[in-house]
């Protein structure tokens, strides 16, 4: 996990989110690269599509907006014990600010294919804070790691992590874009159901983790629980977990929507980094 994008914007948890990065740059000596995320546009004020008007909250070319941002990412880093780096060709850990370039929403997720992962902040309830639309973009087009940062930042990351095991494919390949995290922790637990679901088993994940120098323990929820992300979140909890790793809309994202499921929920609720892949 060498190279690690942070679409920043300016707001509530800006701190946290960068606060966050820097704690995993620090654990696997990753080069962090900060870019301008551009404020979302604001709601159309129209009722019609055709006749509605877009207000933009800030211009696209607030050279003010960015400079902000920027000197930011400076401080952030320094006040998380991280340099600022000359180039983008120095080893990490450390930060460079990508002053060339200005991303929203609809090029996060393309942008961040070039990365190991992308950090972005838990999506606020309220405006004014980290966006589902930065998420879901970096989820669905990047086809790279996420980590969700939550709006407190923690005191670890990495040591003590959880996966939250569901047999789907999107989880194998969150568990297999997380190997060397999991290699440097000092105790991996899988999260299970004891119902009979399609895909591997518990013990045979955790024979996969062991053939791959990972050791982990097995640990068996009831079918219905581990369907529900404030029960994953409660055993993440009695655990003493710093980190999840969960496969993102194993459902359909529409089905979600409207019947809830664990992704939705641990998206609206974790207080513990996550990392996610779809």
């Amino acid at each position: 996990m060498k190279s690690v994008l942070i679409p920043l914007e300016l707001h509530a948890q800006t701190s946290a989110t960068m606060a966050t990065a820097c704690l995993f740059a620090k654990r696997f000596e990753s080069l962090l690269e900060g870019v301008f995320l551009r404020p979302a546009f604001a709601q159309p004020l129209g009722v019609e599509v055709a006749s509605a008007i877009m207000v933009p909250d800030v211009p696209f070319d607030d050279v003010e907006a960015r400079q902000a941002a920027s000197e930011r990412f400076a401080a952030e880093l320094l006040t998380n014990g991280l340099l600022t780096l000359a180039s983008l060709d120095e080893p990490g850990p450390g930060g460079v600010w990508n002053g060339e370039q200005t991303i929203d929403d609809s090029l996060v997720g393309s942008y961040g294919r070039a990365f190991d992962l992308t950090v972005v902040g838990r999506p606020a309830d309220r405006s004014g804070g980290p966006r589902m639309a930065t998420l879901e973009t970096v989820l669905f087009e990047s086809g790279r790691l996420v980590l969700i940062a939550p709006p407190q930042a923690p005191a670890a990351l990495g040591t003590n992590v959880v996966i939250a095991w569901n047999g789907s494919p999107e989880t194998a390949r969150t568990l297999a874009f997380s190997r060397s995290v999991l290699r440097r922790a000092s105790r991996v637990t899988i999260l299970v159901g004891d119902d009979e679901r399609p895909g591997p088993s518990g013990r045979q994940v955790q024979r996969h983790l062991a053939m791959n120098g990972i050791a982990s323990e097995v640990r068996v929820m009831s079918a219905a629980n581990i369907r529900g992300g404030e029960a994953i979140l409660a055993e993440v909890r009695e655990l003493g977990a710093d980190l999840v790793v969960k496969g993102a809309y194993t459902q359909s994202r529409l089905r979600q929507m409207i019947f809830g499921g664990a992704t939705s929920s641990i998206i609206a609720r974790t207080d513990v980094p996550v990392l996610m892949a779809h």
